[in-house]
């Protein structure tokens, strides 16, 4: 696409009299690897951005903000544009930059593993490469930020031990299993699990989040447990959620099957639906889209969702801690940014229309009208 095609394409845009076809045409535009790149010098971006953001439909009902389909299309048009979701200033009464001035940076990869002996190894100071021997096992950290245990010789033959790996706030990591198993610890989480599965149950331990792929094993069941659930599988990816600061607990299915004890109740998801154990009791709904796992691919991405967990959410990963007055609590927000961001950035999504605003002392951050 030229440069004017481009130009005429965001006016309409912005305008509001893009036709089916021409929003296809620029989402097309954005997604295709070979497209041009198209040159704009700042303050067209900085223009253009303020414009396409003042035209997005805000509707308020029943105390929700629906913001999701319009930033959606604006952010994929500003990141085709190379200004990525949001690089505009936004200005407080004496004119001053809020987007620099006291901002947070974003979490990075950043775990401890803790061996059965009580050894503490922190990961993000240890160079790429092998990181001990155990029992049988080889433990690699790879140079993406990634624990991988590769069973040796007569692996699963000796006592078990456990190990566990835990992520602080504002913290996330990999780790590889001996059965093959993938799992990707969220912020302020934890694992705990054996070093070889010798049973004919895999079973491991989660506080937090994370995000499973179950190597498939007919004969040894994988089942994680939290403080109020039991989730078992064969083979499959799903999301867990259960930080102890939560009432409720979650599992939400992309691929295969699982079955979700609580107490003495059971229900089994099929792909696309979540389970949330709450009070004693456990609901199942459809999902649309991997907006509960967008974390794993290092985004933030929320439909509909109450201030009150966008906030959480947003403290875990920046290490920050909110306010937040209760009747604040229930408004929905619908948005996505990524969380390569910096915290200021982030609360920009919710702040830009003026329903909510934020004032930062030092990791201390108020919600207010």
């Amino acid at each position: 696409m030229k440069q004017h095609q481009a130009n005429d394409l965001l006016n309409k845009y912005q305008q509001g009299t893009c036709t089916e076809e021409e929003l296809s045409l620029l989402e097309s535009w954005y997604n295709e690897p070979e497209s041009e790149t198209i040159a704009f010098e700042p303050d067209e971006l900085l223009s253009a951005w303020t414009e396409v953001w003042q035209k997005l439909p805000v509707y308020q009902a029943k105390k929700t903000i629906k913001l999701w389909r319009a930033i959606t299309i604006a952010a994929s048009l500003l990141l085709a544009l190379s200004i990525g979701f949001v690089l505009f200033s936004k200005r407080d009464k004496a004119g001053q930059d809020l987007t620099v001035k006291n901002d947070i940076k974003p979490g990075g990869k950043n775990a401890t593993l803790k061996l059965a002996d009580g050894r503490e190894i922190i990961l993000n100071n240890l160079a790429t490469g092998e990181v001990l021997q155990q029992e049988g096992l080889k433990i690699t950290k790879t140079a993406n930020g990634q624990l991988i245990y590769t069973v040796q010789g007569t692996a699963g033959h000796e006592a078990v031990a456990y190990n566990s790996i835990s992520t602080p706030q504002g913290g996330t990591y990999q780790v590889i299993l001996p059965d093959g198993t993938k799992v990707w610890l969220n912020s302020a989480s934890s694992l705990k699990y054996p070093t070889a599965f010798t049973a004919t149950r895999r079973e491991v331990e989660l506080v937090g989040e994370g995000y499973f792929e179950v190597a498939h094993d007919t004969q040894k069941p994988f089942h994680v447990i939290t403080k109020t659930q039991d989730v078992a599988v064969l083979g499959t990816h799903f999301n867990l959620s259960a930080y102890p600061d939560d009432d409720f607990a979650k599992t939400t299915l992309y691929q295969g099957k699982v079955e979700v004890r609580a107490q003495n109740l059971a229900v089994v998801l099929k792909p696309n639906e979540q389970a949330v154990v709450q009070a004693g009791k456990i609901s199942v709904k459809p999902i649309d889209g991997e907006g509960d796992s967008a974390w794993k691919n290092n985004e933030f991405s929320f439909s509909n969702e109450r201030l009150g967990e966008i906030l959480k959410k947003l403290g875990r990963w920046y290490d920050v801690e909110f306010e937040c007055p209760k009747d604040l609590e229930n408004l929905e927000f619908g948005g996505y940014i990524s969380r390569e961001k910096s915290l200021k950035q982030a609360l920009n999504m919710i702040d830009q229309e003026g329903t909510i605003h934020f004032k930062i002392e030092g990791r201390k951050i108020t919600a207010m009208k």
